[in-house]
């Protein structure tokens, strides 16, 4: 049986740490392909 009173906070606390966790792999994956594409150019532009 699902605790009804306690039910709505943990499902949103638990959305919201999937939400964070979620942004957390973008910015990751960001700052990964903007480190890359700033090291291609520096290469780049030094030949």
């Amino acid at each position: 049986m699902i605790d009804v009173k306690n039910y709505p906070f943990s499902g949103w606390r638990a959305e919201k740490k999937a939400k964070a966790k979620y942004l957390l792999g973008i910015v990751r994956f960001c700052g990964w392909g903007a480190t890359i594409i700033l090291l291609v150019s520096f290469m780049f532009f030094r030949s």
